[in-house]
C-alpha cells in the first residue's frame, strides 16, 4: 500500500543580494535585518533571501557597525543603503 507524502511544505524558494553601502562598496560580513529577520553577509556582501512578493524595507548594519536604511525591491539582485 502506498502513502502519498506532501514534502512542499518543507522547501521555500529563495534568491541572491548583493548588499552595497552607500560609497557603492560591498557590505562584507555585514547584517541585513529586513522584516524583523536577520541575515549575515558573506565576504561579497552577499546574503540569501527568500523570495518576496513585496518589496523587503529594514537596516544594513555593516562590519565597522555603522548602520543605514535599505531596501529591497522585489526581484532585485543588488540593495544600496543610505543614510
Amino acid at each position: 500500500r502506498a502513502v502519498k507524502v506532501d514534502w512542499r511544505e518543507n522547501f521555500g524558494r529563495s534568491r541572491i543580494v548583493d548588499f552595497q553601502g552607500p560609497d557603492g562598496q560591498d557590505a562584507a560580513y555585514g547584517t541585513a535585518v529586513l522584516g524583523g529577520e536577520r541575515y549575515e553577509l558573506d565576504a561579497f556582501g552577499t546574503a540569501l533571501l527568500p523570495v518576496a512578493v513585496t518589496e523587503l524595507v529594514g537596516e544594513l548594519q555593516l562590519a565597522d557597525g555603522t548602520t543605514c536604511a535599505v531596501r529591497v525591491v522585489q526581484d532585485a539582485q543588488t540593495a544600496r543603503c543610505t543614510r
